[in-house]
């Protein structure tokens, strides 16, 4: 079994990092040992992921969210990730165009990342974290400078929709995910999702108060047929040369 990262003396060596915060940080922040998490590892989505995620300042903060702490920010749930992303909508009905600089084709890797100690913030620190619970892989050793992702599946959407209801707005997606061969990731709760092919339907409330947030997931397995179309551009659905054609039917 791997030995958890320790100091000469014997003290986890996410201590000093810790006693370095401010007494905010210290008074909103736990530490979290990958024994406390399902699956011992971390989970995060990226259109195009580096081949090391380094702690750094977020560059898309909500408000009222921490920008002190450099961190990777990681969820222990495929959900988590997708909740806390923030950005699915915006990518699904805005980013037909191609960059260099944002060599998105429609879909997102899902990495694992392996760990021996995260940071879990409360709602002062990050007002949604509950919600995607969100955790940070921060820079606390030499070993802890970058973080090595291991892709354990994709997943695209093909329906983005936000709607008003009582408790602010609410988004729905529906989304296809494949789960590499000999991988599993978390879905939800408990709920373990082994290799192979899924649709999900998520719906969430977008409101400040984790209290009065609702999450729904539903996720079945599908078949290599149905995914496949569904990823795949054919004739029958827009024309060949058309500028709406699917970006994701290329990745």
């Amino acid at each position: 079994m791997k030995q958890a990262e320790q100091s000469d003396d014997g003290v986890p060596a996410i201590g000093p990092w810790m006693e370095f915060q401010n007494s905010e940080a210290r008074t909103n922040l736990r530490t979290v040992h990958r024994s406390e998490v399902i699956g011992q590892c971390m989970l995060h989505i990226d259109k195009n992921p580096p081949k090391a995620f380094t702690p750094r300042m977020p560059r898309s903060a909500e408000d009222g969210e921490d920008c002190t702490i450099p961190r990777v920010t990681v969820s222990q749930s495929l959900t988590g990730c997708i909740v806390g992303y923030h950005r699915l909508d915006g990518d699904f009905l805005g980013s037909q165009e191609q960059s260099k600089d944002d060599p998105f084709l429609g879909g997102y890797v899902i990495s694992q990342l392996d760990f021996d100690y995260a940071i879990k913030p409360n709602a002062r620190m990050v007002p949604s974290g509950p919600r995607s619970d969100e955790y940070w892989l921060v820079h606390y050793s030499e070993k802890t400078r970058e973080y090595i992702p291991s892709e354990v599946g994709r997943l695209f959407a093909t329906s983005c929709t936000v709607e008003t209801t009582a408790l602010g707005k609410k988004a729905c997606y529906v989304l296809y995910l494949h789960v590499n061969s000999g991988k599993k990731m978390l879905l939800h709760d408990d709920r373990i999702l082994t290799s192979g092919k899924y649709r999900m339907e998520l719906s969430y409330s977008h409101d400040k108060l984790p209290s009065l947030s609702t999450l729904t997931v539903r996720c079945e397995p599908v078949s290599d047929e149905e995914y496949l179309k569904l990823k795949s551009y054919t004739a029958n659905l827009l024309s060949a040369d058309t500028k709406n054609k699917p970006l994701y039917a290329e990745w």
